[in-house]
């Protein structure tokens, strides 16, 4: 896993800003990583003002926020994705989301070293807890989309993505 690797090669301590993008808001980290242990330090949400249209502006403000508490300046950043967010066949972020993400990485003069779907995140993480293998179903929910990820024996068998309507009950009941 990507995450895992990064942070086995973290000797001294390093500081990383996490980026957490959904349709429309977002949630900063700022991520510690030492002696192969991460920490968060410090997180905060936020609502996009105009959608991606002012993505550059937002995260420049929760960044300039995190970095005031924290008293640390980041520079490299890891992004978060929900899964409708990345082509599941080419495993590339999708094509409108790239370029708001190469527009930040320009305007905020930071460091992408990478991504990682949200389910992906989740499920090391609860193997890793667990110590086992993860034989679960994993719901990601955003405003527009409902993906949902049935795990088994530790490796993703299936996944499903439906819109997302006022009732969340008939949505997972029509990929159930």
């Amino acid at each position: 896993m990507f995450l895992s690797s990064l942070f086995r090669r973290s000797i001294q301590k390093e500081y990383f800003f996490g980026l957490l993008l959904k349709e429309n808001k977002g949630i900063g980290y700022i991520i510690s990583g030492e002696h192969k242990r991460l920490s968060l330090v410090a997180k905060k949400e936020f609502v996009f003002s105009n959608g991606w249209e002012n993505l550059s502006e937002n995260v420049d403000e929760i960044l300039f926020k995190l970095e005031n508490e924290t008293k640390c300046r980041i520079e490299k950043t890891i992004f978060f994705l929900f899964s409708h967010l990345v082509d599941d066949k080419t495993k590339e972020i999708r094509r409108p989301q790239l370029q708001k993400i190469k527009e930040l990485t320009k305007n905020l003069e930071i460091k992408p070293i990478g991504y990682i779907e949200c389910f992906e995140a989740v499920s090391d993480y609860l193997q890793r807890q667990e110590g086992m293998p993860l034989t679960s179903i994993l719901i990601e929910l955003d405003d527009k989309s409902v993906d949902v990820f049935v795990y088994k024996g530790g490796h993703k068998i299936h996944n499903y993505v439906v819109s997302r309507t006022d009732n969340i009950v008939d949505d997972l009941e029509v990929v159930f």
